[in-house]
């Protein structure tokens, strides 16, 4: 494919025009068609761009390119879509291992997440698209049916390519051989290592057509949405006691079998891994536009998240001990007084609606309004997401900065964050004997710091104006070494839920623990990464209800998962 667009240059000369060729997996530019033969301006690999549709301009799309950003711009909405859509298709066709010394496993990894930035890149498309055709078919406006065609047209061709890319991701992501062999094993919808359901059922059961008879919530959030969750065996069977007190997912968490050590997030209180959409035997009769998100329960998300933050109280323990992690706690105040206004104003909405709102009986009839501390409490648990947005949006609350709406949108941004840097922490080598003689090893003391910063730019800094990255970049400058924040996610007796406050001492760059038990470091990225599959999921269900009721987005589209 080849074509104009404009490439933006600098502040002095703004958009300029430029020949671009796409071909081979290599996108180039000239400064004129004439100039082809003479050599390219500039030429760059998909395989290893990811592409960011912008979310306002209809004309405009970002590459990015590890910290570099090429500003694109099509002559036309038409022209952007066909270019979006043939880098999809070419990055969906590029071969990732390109050497042969490349493992499989690395070679599975480079295209899962190569098919993960494809899909970001079509769910994006989507949602612009389907805008467009709800903005041409207003009640009272007369349609554009020339518009209407372009734009159903081009929407079933993204549909399309997005369930072929799932498609693509499912087989890469399904085990086919065995690890002593090649033969083939038996498929099962459970995932071989974690013993967790696979997430196919889910995809299918969202993306497939209703069969007849069923509305689309019964289809979309029947048993395949459990299955995207995963839960023990004890409870699958349990769907309406999902949220009850009587089950203590913590526990399980923390006692499960062959548990090495403890860990943050295996003592949470409340932890995103318990929280899931709770769908009740009347389900069926609500109405058909409501989606998995509106079925999550609003109190759960609060009480999940000042779990996590306890984290600030864990920093403050430690700060009593080690000056680095003391000096990191004076500058993470400002940030837990932010994340804990967000979160007291969330559970603030929730008393208030919960008090103000009757209940039903299963008949439909008025039930005196919550006020004895039980009944509000019981009214407050079987509040949802969804409600409290819809309700936002019913009084035009949505622009007020003490609404829910607010709230919960700069919470799952920084949850957005949360996750971004856990993954990313992880990506790193382990700790090693080496780092503790050599700080010029393969770790440096800024691993942390570097992490933090890919993360923030990643999730919120387009989110924020001059004045508050500034502040965050203060922030992460003064982070505490890689180690150290490990050392604070780990328990010290596994008998005990008190944080490890001995697990190194004085300012040693690297605990002992990690080169005498490495497993403390297993356990520990085991559970970080399947709290963060949990965060995932459930980000990705209030993502979805954000998108459906047109409001502000928290993903960026330049997250790495």
């Amino acid at each position: 494919m080849e074509g104009f667009l404009l490439k933006w240059t600098n502040y002095m000369t703004g958009w300029q025009q430029r020949w671009f060729t796409l071909k081979d997996g290599i996108l180039s530019y000239y400064q004129s068609q004439e100039e082809v033969n003479s050599g390219c301006k500039g030429s760059l690999r998909l395989s290893s761009c990811d592409l960011i549709v912008h979310t306002t301009d209809p004309r405009r799309f970002d590459l990015l390119l590890g910290e570099q950003r090429f500003y694109l711009r099509a002559l036309s909405r038409g022209d952007r879509q066909r270019w979006v859509v043939a880098i999809g298709c070419c990055k969906a066709g590029v071969n990732v291992t390109e050497s042969e010394d490349f493992r499989i496993t690395e070679s599975n990894t480079q295209a899962i997440t190569t098919r993960q930035s494809e899909l970001r890149l079509y769910h994006n498309l989507i949602v612009q698209q389907i805008k467009d055709l709800q903005g041409n078919l207003k009640v009272g406006v007369a349609p554009n049916m020339t518009r209407i065609d372009e734009i159903t047209g081009t929407l079933n061709a993204a549909c399309s390519t997005f369930l072929a890319t799932i498609d693509d991701l499912m087989s890469l992501i399904q085990p086919t051989n065995s690890p002593l062999g090649g033969t083939k094993v038996a498929q099962s919808t459970d995932d071989p290592v974690s013993g967790f359901p696979s997430p196919q059922p889910f995809v299918r059961g969202v993306l497939g057509p209703p069969s007849a008879g069923h509305s689309p919530v019964s289809w979309k959030t029947d048993s395949a949405l459990h299955t995207w969750f995963p839960t023990d065996r004890a409870s699958l069977t349990a769907v309406g006691t999902m949220n009850s007190p009587s089950v203590n997912p913590s526990l399980y968490r923390s006692n499960r079998p062959n548990r090495l050590h403890k860990t943050f997030f295996s003592t949470m209180e409340f932890s995103f891994v318990d929280l899931r959409p709770n769908m009740s035997a009347q389900l069926n009769q609500q109405s058909n536009n409501q989606l998995p998100g509106d079925f999550l329960s609003a109190l759960d998300f609060a009480k999940a998240c000042r779990s996590l933050f306890r984290i600030f109280d864990r920093i403050s323990d430690f700060s009593a001990t080690d000056a680095m992690i003391g000096r990191t706690f004076t500058a993470l105040q400002q940030v837990q007084a932010d994340l804990l206004g967000n979160l007291e104003r969330l559970e603030m909405a929730i008393q208030v609606y919960a008090s103000q709102t009757s209940a039903r009986d299963q008949n439909g009839h008025e039930q005196p309004p919550c006020e004895t501390p039980d009944s509000l409490a019981n009214c407050s648990s079987t509040i949802s997401i969804g409600t409290l947005l819809r309700n936002d949006m019913k009084n035009d609350r949505t622009a007020d900065a003490a609404s829910f709406y607010k709230a919960i949108l700069w919470l799952s941004r920084s949850l957005n964050f949360v996750r971004e840097f856990l993954h990313l922490l992880f990506t790193l080598p382990p700790p090693s004997s080496d780092d503790v003689t050599d700080r010029r090893g393969m770790v440096p003391d800024d691993s942390l710091s570097v992490a933090a910063t890919e993360a923030y730019s990643r999730c919120l800094r387009s989110f924020h104006q001059w004045s508050l990255r500034g502040v965050a970049m203060i922030v992460i400058k003064s982070l505490p070494t890689r180690s150290q924040f490990l050392r604070l996610l780990l328990q010290n007796d596994p008998n005990s839920d008190s944080p490890g406050q001995a697990l190194a001492s004085g300012n040693s760059t690297i605990p002992v623990n990690f080169t005498t038990q490495p497993e403390l470091y297993v356990q520990l990225e085991k559970d970080a990464r399947h709290y963060s599959d949990a965060l995932g999921r459930t980000l990705t269900l209030i993502e979805g209800l954000f998108a459906y009721l047109d409001l502000e987005r928290i993903f960026t589209g330049s997250e790495t998962y």
